[in-house]
């Protein structure tokens, strides 16, 4: 019989258990270990308002240049609908849409929503989960903050999560407490606002040059926070992403154009791809899902955005990607449109050239006159040329017979002989416009005028705009009998009357908006007349036809008779 040494056995038997411990400790410390990408230990979001990538292309933009060249950017990032400010900074800070967080304009009250959040987080207002809670659940003593322009910005996020948190009232505000924020307290995550660009295309209007001066003026302000982050040896260690809400046409936004739906995300930090086009579809949603992911931290399950990995060394692009044609800039068709006005213009007895700005981006113009898509057999473009009528003429960039832009369209409306043709229009001026007012309740301002197009470009308002409401009536001629389709695009409310019969309503306070109805017309002269008012803000007022062989073209006096 053989007998063992019971303490030798009972050392080794603890030694296996230690080991095993020792072991089981590695493998779940292993598979704990918190994964994102190597170096980035802060992040800086900055959002400029109302930043669109024609404000980029257009202005002196040398800092915003800069982060292109050092990083990651698409210039086709998409907002959210309705593209107001509240709904697309709350989706930039809650990885979600309005129809998961709930925020659906800038007056939703999280306290009393509408339309409550699909999940709420912790928090007095009980919001949809935000970056700021994401990251103080994973790093309790993490260091958050937010300087923001506009103060609605503070709506969209529970003050209880950040340790720092201010609303400005100007650019070097907003500047220098960021500055000053970084230096002191090297945050992990910080969200600074700029809102000056916004403030300029509803004053002056977007595309203007007023608004490509404040572009360049917050380019300027973006420069100092960068700045700071090189002074305080964060530069290299910092992931900055810099993007907008959304975009403008005319005084305003709101609606669902390409102009107001299209913004910039560009993205610049250890690990990102160095003057790279992200050709993955980027969408504002994806905003905090791609902070969570360079950190290294879970995203909740109810975020619908998903990360922009491609943007990051290491990570390719989606095998299934589907074309888009908005990564080479659309043609430029002379004149140029402005604010709410399209490209070409009324010639009234002259006729117009047609100039198109020749491409250097190793491309070719091809263009139709009659309102068409340009195709591989359309026709060239070489030389300027001239018009004798009203067309509508499309351009689009091609390389080969592959279309590589979106196309632009522009109107050009021919009027030989100015007698009797035209729209009388009326001013009126209301109080706390919700609607369009009971124009026989209110007292005309001014006399009855003659303009020649249903739109708000180029007229004087004796009033100025706010609480502004007018009334345009004209004749509309008839050649070809058949279905018309009429348009009004309205910021605020609008109605297109036939004959005394409403054909569209587009009325109620609304951002830039296009609706459009339809009616059947005899061959002959027809009443027809618009109704459009301004609460306040943003304004803007075209409209548009379509008919038998007629394509959609701008409602002009080409058509329209005074009697």
């Amino acid at each position: 019989m053989k007998y063992f040494n019971c303490d030798i056995m009972y050392s080794i038997v603890g030694l296996r258990k230690s080991c095993l411990i020792v072991l089981v400790s590695i493998i779940l410390f292993a598979g704990c270990k918190k994964e994102g990408i190597n170096g980035i230990e802060h992040v800086l979001v900055i959002g400029i308002d109302a930043l669109s990538p024609n404000g980029i292309a257009n202005s002196h933009t040398p800092n915003i240049d800069a982060l292109i060249k050092e990083g990651a950017s698409t210039m086709n990032a998409r907002a959210v609908l309705p593209t107001s400010s509240g709904p697309n900074w709350a989706s930039v800070l809650m990885g979600a849409g309005p129809e998961q967080h709930g925020i659906t304009g800038n007056d939703s009250d999280p306290l009393e929503p509408v339309l409550p959040p699909l999940v709420s987080g912790d928090g007095d207002k009980k919001l949809f989960p935000t970056i700021f809670e994401v990251i103080r659940k994973a790093e309790p003593n993490a260091e958050l903050g937010t300087i923001h322009q506009w103060n609605g910005v503070s709506k969209y996020y529970e003050p209880e999560h950040l340790n720092y948190r201010t609303s400005t009232e100007t650019l070097k505000e907003t500047a220098d407490l960021t500055v000053n924020y970084i230096k002191e307290k090297k945050p992990r995550y910080c969200f600074v606002h700029f809102d000056d660009a916004d403030q300029a295309g509803h004053s002056y209007g977007h595309g203007s040059e007023a608004y490509f001066k404040a572009v360049a003026k917050v380019d300027t302000f973006v420069g100092q926070v960068l700045k700071a982050l090189d002074e305080a040896g964060l530069a290299g260690k910092t992931l900055v992403i810099l993007t907008s809400d959304h975009g403008g046409i005319d005084y305003g936004h709101g609606g669902s154009t390409p102009e107001e739906m299209t913004i910039p995300f560009i993205i610049r930090g250890p690990g990102v791809k160095k003057n790279y086009v992200i050709k993955e579809t980027v969408n504002t949603i994806d905003n905090s899902p791609t902070v969570a992911f360079a950190l290294g931290i879970p995203a909740p399950e109810a975020w619908v955005g998903w990360p922009v990995k491609s943007a990051f060394e290491g990570f390719e692009e989606p095998e299934e990607i589907y074309e888009t044609k908005s990564f080479i800039q659309a043609p430029r068709i002379h004149p140029v449109g402005e604010h709410f006005k399209p490209s070409g213009g009324l010639y009234i007895s002259e006729k117009p050239m047609v100039r198109i700005d020749l491409p250097t981006d190793g491309s070719e113009i091809r263009y139709t006159i009659d309102g068409s898509e340009p195709h591989a057999g359309s026709s060239i473009y070489t030389v300027p040329f001239r018009v004798g009528n009203s067309v509508v003429v499309k351009a689009s960039k091609f390389i080969g017979d592959k279309e590589v832009s979106n196309s632009k369209t522009a109107y050009f409306r021919v009027l030989d002989d100015p007698e009797g043709r035209g729209i009388w229009a009326k001013y009126y001026y209301g109080e706390n416009l919700k609607k369009l007012p009971d124009f026989g309740k209110l007292t005309q301002v001014g006399e009855t005028f003659k303009t020649f197009e249903i739109t708000s470009e180029d007229l004087r308002f004796p009033r100025g705009v706010d609480q502004l409401a007018m009334v345009f009536t004209t004749y509309f001629k008839v050649e070809v009998p058949g279905n018309y389709t009429f348009y009004i695009s309205s910021d605020d409310g609008s109605k297109l009357y036939v004959n005394d019969k409403i054909v569209v309503d587009n009325d109620g306070n609304h951002g830039v908006k296009e609706k459009n109805g339809r009616i059947m017309l005899a061959k002959g002269k027809h009443k027809l007349e618009v109704q459009w008012y301004n609460s306040g803000g943003g304004y803007g007022l075209y409209t548009y036809f379509e008919g038998p062989g007629i394509p959609k073209q701008v409602l002009s006096s080409d058509r329209l008779y005074l009697k």
